[in-house]
Parts: C-alpha cells; structure tokens; sequence
C-alpha cells in the first residue's frame, strides 16, 4: 500500500548537517541534538515526507536510501521532507545518498565548531549550507523587535549586559548556517557559569520593571545553548 502511495522526486535534493533541539525533544533542557534534514525543491500539492529504505551510520559513513515521496492529507501546497537526530563524534564520513538507482557522495567533517560538507560526486543533492557553526558551549543571544523610532533599546540593553556581566562575544562569520534562528542576532554572548547567566535573567527582569514599563509593545527574548528560553513577558504583572 505504502510503494503504491510512492511519489518520484523531480529535481535535487536539499540536505543539512545542523545542530539545534529536534521537536521531538524542543521543550527538554539539555545540549544540542546534531539533526540530518533533507527536503525536496520540488514542491507536491500535498506537503509530504520522503519515505527512506535506509538509514546507516558507521565510524565513516553515512547511507541514506530514498525510496521516493510519500504525501500528506493536509491540502497545504509544499516540499516533501525528513529529519532525524544522528550521534557522529568529530571526525571525517563520506556521506553517501541513493534514489532511483543513482548514488551521490559528499565528504563531511565534523569539529567542535561547524559541520563542513564538500561535494564529491553529486548529480541530485546538495547542502543546504557547505559550512553550519555548531552552538558555542555556554552561550546565549538575544532578539528585540522595536520601531525605528525607540531602537536604541536596543543597544541599550545590549549595554546593561556587557556593563553588568563579565561576558565574552562571539560574532558568527558572515557566510554558511547559524543555530540561533532568523529572530537572534549574528553574535552571541558567552557566560562562564550558572551565577554569571542568572545575572543575564536578572538583568532582564529588571530592564522590564524599569525601562520596558514605558514600552508595553516592545519585548526580549533569550534563548540560550541548551534551550533555556526567557522573555521579558514572564516578568511583566
């Protein structure tokens, strides 16, 4: 029943070595998951899911099979896709992928910093991204949507942060994939232990009773390396 569902996948594939909390996990604490995605270009009437044969991590391999597309009941027009978490310890695999009698092959690279992907021989698939930065242990960022007319809050924050904490900065490089999403800024913040982080949270519970109450439509939100989450709503009455 399923092989008759089966639908062929014109045009490439679109892969991506990333890490982040998978939503199977996105509401638990803990360090970052390393997610496989893969999703089509071309779009089915049907948002769908890729349907795989296999699926094989070995000390310097990966093998994914596809067997083709299978559609979802959702009228939503959209790409087909799949992801799973993968446990890869830093060292170079050749990541191999076969649909419809064809195989490509990339060479990636695992460090404690980014994922790199090089293509070695690929007719049907590419990354999304040749170079994805990992989180950096112990840190965390901030977002702030302000009109332009108040967007110094926004380096005003920005201050009470690095005025009150002994924080470093690491300013992610302009090209390849970021963890923080779209919201977050290009740089994050990196605290030293637990006492130095509940100062940030604290500092947020305070520029919101003293600074944002004369703003009640701006807010701030954290969200730090292992998916602690804080906005300035929780502290508002």
């Amino acid at each position: 029943m399923l092989g008759e569902d089966l639908q062929p996948i014109p045009g490439d594939i679109v892969f991506n070595l990333t890490e982040g909390h998978h939503h199977y996990s996105m509401d638990s604490i803990k360090e970052p998951d390393i997610i496989f995605s893969m999703v089509t270009e071309n779009e089915y009437n049907y948002r769908g899911m890729l349907v795989l044969s296999r699926f094989k991590v070995t000390d310097d391999k990966i093998k994914v099979g596809i067997r083709g597309a299978i559609l979802g009941c959702l009228c939503v027009i959209g790409p087909a896709s799949w992801d799973t978490v993968i446990v890869i310890p830093e060292g170079t695999y050749t990541l191999e992928i076969s649909y419809d009698g064809n195989k490509d092959s990339h060479i990636v690279t695992v460090t404690d910093t980014c994922f790199n992907i090089e293509e070695d021989e690929a007719d049907f698939t590419k990354p999304e991204y040749p170079v994805s930065r990992r989180y950096r242990p112990n840190s965390f960022t901030y977002w702030m949507s302000t009109p332009e007319s108040i967007s110094w809050l926004n380096q005003d924050f920005r201050d009470s942060l690095l005025t009150n904490v002994n924080l470093q900065i690491y300013v992610y490089p302009d090209s390849g994939g970021r963890p923080y999403d779209y919201r977050y800024r290009d740089s994050s913040f990196i605290y030293g232990n637990e006492e130095q982080f509940q100062q940030v949270i604290d500092i947020l519970e305070n520029y919101t009773d003293n600074v944002l109450a004369d703003y009640p439509d701006v807010g701030i939100g954290i969200r730090e390396w292992l998916n602690r989450r804080y906005h300035s709503s929780d502290f508002r009455d």
